[in-house]
């Protein structure tokens, strides 16, 4: 439903356009990651997970660029959930509720 990108432990993680944060999980040491979605115009979603910590809260507005957490995913850590292997982020675009390809949507 995305892609994993490999990133350092707490790389910043900015916002690759700008919207309305409609949800802001924080797994904890759990089984389910942290993650943060994004709704953008044109009925276009972005999420991004496995963060470490997360920088913005519901109901807010960021701009493109703005960072809105920090990359996780080393297993064991705040964030990373049940399954990851090593730090990274996963990222995903969601037009009308459906995933497609997010490669095209990257900075």
């Amino acid at each position: 439903s995305g892609i994993d990108i490999r990133a350092k432990q707490g790389t910043a993680v900015r916002a690759v356009a700008s919207g309305y944060v409609a949800q802001v999980k924080n797994g904890g040491f759990g089984i389910q990651p942290s993650y943060v979605m994004l709704l953008h115009g044109q009925d276009m979603a972005t999420v991004y997970m496995h963060l470490s910590s997360i920088n913005v809260a519901p109901n807010t507005y960021v701009a493109r660029g703005d960072i809105i957490g920090r990359s996780g995913g080393a297993p064991g850590t705040s964030g990373a959930g049940r399954w990851s292997t090593g730090p990274h982020l996963h990222f995903e675009v969601r037009l009308k509720g459906t995933p497609v390809n997010p490669t095209g949507y990257l900075p």
